[in-house]
């Protein structure tokens, strides 16, 4: 999917700013003076240096795009989806997910959820930007250490299949800014497992085995 672009962002997923080469060039600089007095410093300073050139180029922003095929009308993956409190069902990064307001479902109404990274439990609020019955949710999310940005678009490929594509775009606030690319692997590899616990769920929920990622 194509990631759309966050309020807090000031650069454009499809326009990347220019490579700060003098920052480059002072962190080469640094890091070589350093590598001969303290060389574990120098890679320690490495690291961070490093980091904090990408959060500079990427805005501390990341893109985790997945797309599964489900069972269960384009209907009923909708009504599933857009109450993110099922969440706690299918996605294993989540132990939590409870709504915040009551009756039906409308922009505006908010979810507040416990989500595990590493073990470590954190709490988001995620509020409903957009709903286009039934066909695409948009919903915003508020955390401590991140803000996120879910977009699900649906396509209906038979009366009892559909295609859910998922895109998250999260920014990093603070230190992690300057260490999410080395967390990118980790990020993809929890949008897998989320994407496999909706498919189970579906299946589960719609009466059905058949569906599976697309490949």
């Amino acid at each position: 999917c194509r990631a759309p672009k966050l309020a807090m962002v000031d650069t454009h997923p499809c326009n990347p700013p220019a490579i700060p080469f003098d920052r480059v060039g002072i962190y080469l600089g640094v890091n070589l003076a350093l590598w001969f007095i303290w060389p574990n410093v120098a890679c320690a300073c490495a690291v961070a240096g490093l980091g904090a050139i990408v959060a500079s180029i990427t805005g501390g922003r990341t893109t985790v795009s997945k797309t599964v095929r489900v069972f269960g009308s384009r209907a009923e993956v909708f009504d599933f989806l857009a109450d993110f409190s099922t969440t706690e069902q299918w996605d294993p990064g989540v132990r939590i997910a409870q709504r915040n307001e009551t009756g039906a479902l409308e922009v505006g109404h908010s979810f507040s959820l416990v989500t595990l990274w590493k073990s470590h439990p954190s709490t988001m609020t995620y509020t409903l930007e957009r709903l286009e019955k039934p066909k695409k949710i948009v919903l915003r999310g508020e955390g401590e250490l991140i803000k996120a940005l879910d977009t699900i678009e649906l396509t209906q490929l038979s009366e009892n299949e559909t295609q859910v594509s998922y895109c998250l775009e999260l920014v990093f606030r603070g230190p992690l800014r300057a260490f999410m690319f080395l967390i990118q692997t980790d990020l993809d590899n929890l949008g897998e497992d989320a994407m496999a616990g909706l498919v189970r769920s579906c299946a589960e929920k719609f009466g059905s085995n058949r569906a599976g990622f697309l490949r």
